[in-house]
Formats: C-alpha cells, structure tokens, sequence
C-alpha cells in the first residue's frame, strides 16, 4: 500500500475511532486525569481566601476532602485510559467513573458550602461565583461522559439553587442587595448554559466537518494514488505498445484509425502519419477473405471482441497473413471509446502450415503409391501364377509317368513358394500401415498350438529332427483371440526354427500365468540350430534382414517372416524376443495376454482341414459366363470347366460380358475385376440393374481377380457380387465356389426348397476366401499346399 493512502486512512480510521462512544469515554478518561493539577491550582487560590473563615485546622481539611476526591476520580480514570479499547468492560467503567465523578462533585460541594456557611452573607457571591465555575467545567464534559456530567451538573445546581434561596429567605434575605445578587446569579447561569449549548454545537460541527475533511483527504490519496497509478500504467501500456512485435491500431467502431505503433510500420511498411485517419480496411488486399471482412465488420457495428485470420497486402504490394484480435474499450458510463487490434504477423507460421501440409500430402501419396504398387504387382503376379499353378494342377491330372509328375509338382511347390513370397509382402505392408485387422473369438489355445506343430511336422522329420510340443497342466481350455494369427506367428517361427536346424531338436515350451480373468502365455520355440551372432540380434526382426548375408544364398528365404511375427504379435499387445549363441542353438520367446473365455463352447474350433472331394456331375449342363481378358487364364478355366461339365461362355471384356449377360441369361457369371472397356465392378453394376428392371432373380456373379487386399473384396460385394476367388486358385477352390453359387441361385429361384439346398451348400462349402493373405498362407498349408510354402517364411 502506498504510504500516503496508509497515513490518510489512519488518520481517518483514528479520528472515528476518538468520536466513537468509547473514543469519547478514553478521551474524558485521559483529559481529565491530564489535567488534575491544573484544577488544583483553584483550591491553591482558595486557600489563604478560606484561612481568613476558618482556622488551619479546618481549612486544610477541606483542601484535603477536595484534592482527595478530584484524585480518587482522576485515578480511576487514569486507570481506564490507558487501555486502547474498552470492549465489554465498558459499561461497568461507564458506572464506575460516574460514581467517581459525582463523588467529586460531594468534595467540590461541601467546600462551597463551608465557604458559604463560614463566610456569611460577605461570602454568598463566592461561593456561587464557585458553582458556576464548576457548572461551566461539567458542561464542557457532556459530549465525552453525558453521565458523569449530568451528575456533576446535577449536584452543582442544587448547590446552587440552595445558595440562590438561602440568599432571599436567610437572615440577610429582602433587601435590594440580596436580589442583585440573585439576578446576577441568574444572569451568569443563562451566560453558563449559553455558553455551554454553543461550544457543544460547535464541537459537533468541529467534528462533522473534521471527519469530512478527512475523508476528502482519504479520497484525493487514493485517487492521487489511482491517479498516478494508472498514469504509470498508461505510460508502461504505451512503452509496451509502442515497443511490441504485433501491430497495435487503435480505431473506432467504424474502423477510423487514431493511433498505430512502430510494429504497425514494420509490419505492413505504412507510417503513422500514413496510417490515421484511414479506415482499416485499405490493408485489404484481392487475396483477402470476405467472409473474415464481414466477421470484423460485424464484430466492430456489434461493439464485441473478435479473433480470426486474413490476408493484408504491404505496402510493398505482397500478400501477409495476419491474426485479428479485436476488443472494444467502454468508458464508466458503458459508452464505446475506441477498438484496440492487434495484429500479429503469421506469414511464417503459414508458410511453415502449408509446407506441413505439403509434406503430409506427400507422405500420404507416397503411402497410396506403395499401396498401389504392391496392389498392382500382387495382381500382376498372381495373374500369370493362376496359368502356372492352374496349368500345372491340370497336367497333374493327365497320365504323367513318375519324372514327369516330379517335375509338374516342382513347378507346383515353387509357384506356392513366390506366393508365399507375395503374401508375406502384403501381410507386411498391412501391419506397417496399420489395416490389418486382429479379431478376438473363443479358442482352444492347445488345439492351435498342436495344429501348428502338426503343420511343420513333416519338415522336421524330412530333416531328422525331434520336434516336441510342452504344455502346462493348468492350460485354459478356451481364451479370446486371433487363433489365426497365433498359429502364423508360430509357423514362422516353427519354419525358421527347421529351417535353421541341421540335426538335433526342435521344442515348443508354452508357460502361462494367470491374473484374475487374464493369461499371460509365454511360448518359447527352442532349436539346435546354427544360431545367431549377438550383435546380429537385435537386427533380426527387421524387415527384409537376415542373421548373415549368407543365409538367403544358402536357405533362402526373404527376411520377411520375422518382422512380420513382431508386427503381429505387437498388433495382439504382446511381444517378441530371441536369445542365441553361435552352434549353439536360438530360443525365440513369444508373450501374449489374453482373456479366458467365460464359457466353454462345445462346437469344435475352427481350423483349416482338407476339403472335401466335390462330384464333377453335379454341375453337368450348367451355363457360366466367364468374363476374363487373359488368354493363359481363359485357357485355363475353360479346361477346369470342361472337366465339370460345364457350357462355357467367354467375354473379353466388361462391355461384352454385358451383352452376353442379356443375350444368353448364364446360370452362374464368372467375373474378372480389372478388364478393358468396362472393369468387373462397373459390370457387375449394369447386371444388377438390368435384372432388377427386368423383375428376374438375380444371378450368383464370383468374382475371379488377382487382388488379394481386404478392400477389394468388399468392393467387389458392394458392386453386387456374391463371392470372390482370388488368384491364383486351384480347380478344386473354383470347383466349390460353383457348387455354392449353384446351391445359392437354387434358393432364390425355389424359396420352398431353401433347408435342402443350404444342407447341401454346407456339404459342399470351401473354406472361407482369406480375410488376408496370411491366412490364406496358413489355411493352405493345412491342405493342398505342400510343406515347402511354409519353409519359405523366414
């Protein structure tokens, strides 16, 4: 607090405080015992006047009753005037120091009364001359203790009254002198209580206005004090103004500049002289926005704040950008004085947003271009893969002496080879870009851990190696998981693990803990293989890397299988560690968590099995319309078709698959994605129009394409279409998704016989297309595919 307001708000707090009525208690207090000797110096000048009535003897006892009862009075009020407040006690000292007062009065009193009984009638004017004195004394003390004083007041005036009466009626009483004396008595009261009645007043009006005056001096400190105070903060808001990055315009709410600081020229390169008296709006350039002209427009009619961004134009002609903020300054009465803005140049923020913005556009192009790219060389793979394998399943069925076979079958496993290739490729590119997806489904932890054992199992003995499963008593019948994913992180592993091993053994040790409803699993796939050097370790689980540069010359392989067994198991919340030493042998562990299922199923867990034999006959005489514009794959389904006793309808392209659509009404379409002139989807699209125009059934349509992506599958179902092979496919695979379009047309065309048909759908159902093409990878090595498609995953 400033030292001048602390002074006048003292003095002003002291000064109420005095003219309380405790303040006027203390000051009665410690007046009157302050001046205790000066009240004395009457009974000095009594004295020798009393000596001349009385003797010694008796004059210096009444000296003493005076004095005594003037100190016993002074005494206590000494006493209580030293405390700062009186509080509760203040009623008992009010009493007390009446009592003492007109105990005063008494000794005052009774020395009157000697004086006026010793000294006869020479002596009456004396003492009433005596009692107006003290009258005059208690008058003078009623605004600080009206009590005190009335007593006092009280008592003087019988004294007095008696003195008066005594005067007229006593032995001396009737002659002129006697009446003199009693009007001049009479006369010297009216002056007493005059006098008394104007110095009250005039106390009161004393006080009234000392308080005023305080008060005023309290105000004008303060407001000095504000004064000064906002004078300062004036001074350092225009410092700061004045010296600030962002431009300050000061304007008013039609936008008529009064004031800009120096950051205002170096921004927008106008002077101050240039800039007032101009409305703001003239920093407008073509490039600004008028929407953000109408915001502040708006802002400034509605007298609000505001904040947006726009684009001004130097002065040099250059576009910069700028952030708004707006706020209106009000006066005490709520009137508008002025706008402020401030205006902050961003140009660089901007530039650095767009170039961000830039960048992401290109990292999301070049992330669509690596989607592209991979998407188009799976289908420009697995397109002429389909002729390879289809043609070699075909020869297969042909008479083939034993070299021959050996050779077709050959070719067969190294076409399921590159494909796994390709599968681990876009399985990678999935789980780097986050799409691919990871279900959570009941179970059986032992039964998919034994059937990845049984899947390697026929490497291992190729080799010679001892190939163990060790599980734990307390293991869970059922959890929730990805069963699929777990059996393909353990093939990978399982495969590298052979792979690697030349003789010795190959062991599954599975361990678990449980916490409440969760299982902590830890699988660790111990080998005696060639091992891994250490500082080599911490580089296998990158992508496209190798323990050694000499491992894919001697096993092959594409250093693929491990990165994506971490991605997977990170994808689940788990993780994936190794331990190795050269010659020694590696241990890969693998931990997962997973909730045990609540409830035992009693349906078997679904795992790839061999697929049923399907009846060519069943087929016989059906029409399908293939729309395909590869020779080598029209070659090769009219022979799978052929085989089933099918009649075949060939299209070249979308276009035409159209028209042969409508001219030759098929049993089942047959439809390739990606042909000229008119793709599949848009195809399949025009079908479905057709036959809703036309009221038919609509016809089961399968989709044949080499895109093995999630997104093109639902594509081609969103398109209309009832099923997908991808390629390449097997005679077999294409062989039950004919079975089931046959089964599906049969429902829509005879509701009535739905039960029979969906037996014989279920009969006849092939395995579920991929939901990705590592689960492609893994269902086939169950069935068709022979071991070396799951050797090749390291």
């Amino acid at each position: 607090m400033d030292p001048r307001t602390e002074a006048a708000d003292r003095s002003l707090a002291e000064f109420r405080a005095s003219r309380s009525v405790e303040g006027r208690f203390l000051s009665y207090c410690r007046g009157r015992s302050r001046h205790f000797w000066t009240r004395q110096m009457l009974v000095v000048v009594c004295f020798p006047i009393f000596l001349t009535m009385a003797d010694i003897g008796t004059t210096l006892l009444i000296a003493a009753i005076v004095v005594l009862g003037d100190a016993l009075d002074c005494a206590v009020l000494r006493h209580y005037g030293k405390r700062g407040t009186m509080g509760a006690d203040y009623a008992r000292a009010e009493a007390v120091t009446t009592l003492t007062g007109g105990f005063q009065a008494l000794t005052l009193t009774l020395f009157v009364a000697l004086v006026h009984r010793l000294g006869g009638h020479d002596a009456q004017t004396l003492a009433g001359a005596l009692c107006m004195a003290a009258l005059l004394d208690a008058s003078m003390l009623y605004g600080l203790h009206g009590k005190a004083a009335l007593v006092r007041i009280a008592t003087y005036s019988a004294t007095l009254a008696l003195i008066l009466i005594y005067a007229i009626i006593g032995p001396f009483g009737g002659d002129r002198a006697s009446y003199y004396d009693v009007s001049a008595a009479l006369l010297i009261g009216y002056v007493v209580w005059a006098f008394s009645r104007h110095l009250h007043k005039t106390r009161q009006r004393r006080s009234v206005m000392q308080m005023a005056t305080l008060e005023s001096a309290r105000d004008l400190a303060h407001a000095n004090v504000a004064l000064e105070s906002s004078r300062q903060t004036t001074r350092r808001l225009a410092h700061v103004a004045e010296r600030a990055n962002d431009s300050v315009i000061i304007s008013d709410s039609d936008g008529l500049i009064s004031w800009v600081n120096r950051a205002f020229t170096e921004v927008t390169g106008y002077s101050f002289s240039e800039a007032v008296g101009r409305n703001v709006n003239f920093l407008n350039g073509p490039e600004t926005s008028e929407a953000a002209i109408r915001k502040l427009n708006t802002a400034r009619a509605e007298r609000r704040p505001v904040r947006v961004e726009i684009i001004n134009r130097h002065k040099g002609g250059h576009p910069i950008w700028v952030e708004v903020s707006i706020a209106p300054v009000f006066d005490d009465s709520g009137e508008l004085e002025h706008m402020v803005s401030v205006e902050r140049d961003i140009s660089e923020a901007k530039r650095r947003e767009h170039a961000v913005a830039a960048a992401r556009q290109a990292a999301e192009d070049a992330v669509r271009a690596r989607h592209n790219f991979l998407a188009t060389m799976s289908h420009e793979i697995r397109t002429p893969m389909n002729g390879v394998i289809g043609t070699a399943d075909l020869l297969l069925e042909t008479p083939l002496d034993e070299a021959q076979r050996t050779l077709v079958r050959t070719i067969t496993s190294s076409g399921e080879a590159l494909l796994a290739i390709v599968n681990d490729i876009l399985d990678f590119s999935k789980l780097e870009s986050g799409r691919l997806d990871v279900v959570a489904e009941p179970f059986s932890p032992e039964q998919c851990l034994r059937h990845a054992v049984e899947l390697v199992f026929p490497l291992a003995e190729a080799k010679g190696l001892e190939l163990s499963l060790v599980l734990p008593q307390n293991l869970p019948a059922r959890v929730i998981g990805d069963d699929g994913r777990w059996r393909q992180i353990l093939l990978n592993l399982l495969s590298n693990a052979i792979k690697f091993t030349e003789d010795g053994f190959v062991r599954v040790e599975v361990s678990l803990r449980m916490d409440g409803t969760q299982c902590h699993f830890l699988i660790s796939i111990r080998d005696s293989g060639i091992g891994i050097e250490m500082e080599r370790i911490d580089h296998i689980f990158d992508s496209f890397t190798q323990a050694d540069a000499n491992v894919a010359g001697r096993f092959g392989g594409t250093g693929l299988g491990l990165s994506i067994s971490r991605l997977l198991a990170e994808a689940m919340g788990g993780e994936i560690s190794a331990e190795s030493r050269p010659g020694k042998g590696s241990v890969f562990h693998v931990s997962l968590s997973v909730p045990v299922a609540t409830t035992v199923e009693t349906t078997a867990p679904r795992l790839p099995e061999a697929p049923p034999v399907p009846d060519a006959a069943e087929l016989a005489g059906l029409v399908v319309l293939v729309a395909e514009d590869n020779r080598t794959n029209t070659l090769l389904i009219d022979k799978m078709l052929s085989a089933m006793g099918l009649e075949t309808v060939f299209a070249v392209n979308g276009r035409e698959a159209v028209d042969l659509f409508v001219l030759r009404r098929p049993d089942i379409v047959l439809m390739d994605m990606h042909m000229p002139i008119l793709d599949g989807l848009e195809a399949t699209r025009e079908i479905r129009e057709r036959e809703a125009q036309d009221g038919d059934v609509p016809t089961p349509i399968i989709a044949l394409t080499a895109n093995a992506f999630p997104e093109d599958r639902s594509m081609c179902l969103l398109a209309g279409m009832d099923d997908v092979v991808t390629k390449p496919f097997r005679k077999h695979d294409l062989h039950m998704a004919l079975l089931e379009a046959r089964g599906r047309r049969r429902a829509r065309t005879a509701p009535q016989e739905t039960g029979d048909i969906q037996n014989v759908a279920a009969t006849a159902r092939r395995p579920e297309p991929a939901r990705e093409a590592s689960d492609a990878k893994v269902a086939g090595s169950a069935g068709a595919a022979p071991p070396a498609r799951v050797g090749s995953l390291r």
